[in-house]
């Protein structure tokens, strides 16, 4: 009985590497087999098959160009006339990733092209958020998917914050009340430009600030987006905040905060400016961290600020005295229709706000509703500047605003 097992677990192994997937040379090319029969009998210069990464697909080069076979029939579903391919886009948004001549876009499996080849370059897309960052012509963009196609771009400004930790920490905080709490970023990477850079740079693993989120005795860390052979640690610290700084524990353990701080994983000093500095830190994690929301923040607009009124009309909540909104004519309690001919039906307050933001001394116009009858007004952005305790005012500076 032993034996007839043995013999029949042999068997089923070699049956099933005898149906997995394989790339068989001929001569100085490459075909597909399934269990020792080719599947098509086309050749290809190169075939590339990742079974964990990418399993549904089969990357194949003639020449200098690339294409997608279907990894179950061998079947060409992208045509082999890309300068590069990227699939892994396809397991969190339903499209893969393509370039040609210095342009990337992106085509659905069956090769269509669901995004233009139109972007200097595309960042990794975010499985939570369905997003990726783009960048054409020096401008960044946040491309929004859902069901297997573009559903919007909007204009990224360079001061957009982009922390990517969770809306709510891993780990609820038992004592909230700190000294020092807030989010902290990289001085390296204080805003979304410049983390597009380091990512550019290959210094980031995706497109976001390195972070430290401090809730009282509970802390969360992005150090996972640096690129570097940090040590091992969790995403949910211990905090133990005191005058002097915070020092950070990878177990979470009250009693820490009582005994030598000097033991703790990382320390971070509180500086005069506000920042924290990191003592004796590990070589490719940042020294300085900032606060995040003691940074101003500056844009070229218009000054208004936005919000859903009734009947979900976008309305004017309010117009920023001395800005250009005001100078034109804007009143709060005007509806927003459209922007620059775009109707503002089907935009969010956060949508209609990203196409409003712009360029300093670039053109804006505005359709407006207000008592019934329709308005149109032609608008310069110019800088504007929102403080730490989130007041606006506008700015005489052309070069504040990036």
């Amino acid at each position: 009985m032993r034996l007839l097992f043995a013999a029949l677990l042999l068997w089923s192994l070699s049956c099933q590497a005898d149906d997995q997937l394989q790339i068989v040379p001929v001569g100085k090319q490459y075909v597909l087999q399934h269990g020792g029969k080719p599947l098509t009998g086309e050749r290809y210069d190169q075939l590339v098959h990742d079974a964990r990464e990418s399993p549904d697909f089969v990357l194949a080069r003639r020449g200098t160009s690339w294409g997608v076979l279907d990894a179950d029939s061998g079947k060409l579903l992208i045509p082999v006339r890309y300068d590069r391919i990227n699939p892994l886009p396809y397991y969190l948004i339903g499209l893969v990733g393509v370039g040609l001549d210095n342009k990337a876009g992106f085509v659905d499996r069956n090769g269509r092209i669901v995004v233009p080849l139109r972007y200097d370059a595309i960042g990794p897309v975010s499985g939570y958020y369905r997003q990726a960052f783009a960048k054409r012509q020096g401008q960044l963009f946040s491309l929004h998917f859902a069901d297997g196609q573009l559903q919007r771009e909007e204009a990224a400004p360079d001061f957009y914050p982009y922390v990517v930790v969770p809306p709510s920490l891993r780990a609820q905080p038992q004592r909230v009340a700190g000294l020092h709490n807030g989010t902290y970023v990289a001085d390296r990477y204080p805003d979304l430009y410049v983390a597009w850079q380091g990512w550019r740079r290959g210094e980031l693993r995706d497109i976001g600030q390195p972070a430290i989120v401090l809730r009282g005795d509970t802390a969360y860390v992005s150090f996972g987006l640096i690129n570097g052979d940090l040590p091992l640690m969790p995403n949910t610290m211990q905090a133990c905040q005191s005058e002097a700084g915070v020092s950070l524990w990878a177990e979470r353990d009250a009693a820490h905060c009582d005994g030598p701080q000097q033991e703790a994983l990382l320390f971070l000093k509180r500086d005069a400016d506000g920042a924290l500095v990191c003592a004796d830190c590990h070589a490719a994690l940042p020294q300085r961290w900032i606060a995040l929301d003691e940074q101003p923040t500056r844009f070229a607009g218009i000054g208004v600020v936005l919000q859903r009124g009734a009947e979900r009309a976008l309305e004017v909540r309010e117009v920023l005295s001395g800005g250009p909104a005001a100078a034109a004519g804007v009143a709060a309690g005007d509806i927003v229709t459209g922007i620059d001919g775009r109707s503002s039906a089907d935009l969010t307050v956060e949508a209609a706000s990203q196409l409003i933001r712009g360029k300093v001394d670039t053109p804006l116009s505005l359709t407006l509703m207000r008592a019934g009858q329709p308005l149109t007004l032609n608008i310069i952005r110019r800088p504007i500047t929102i403080g730490a305790d989130g007041t606006a005012q506008p700015s005489t500076d052309s070069k504040a605003a990036k």
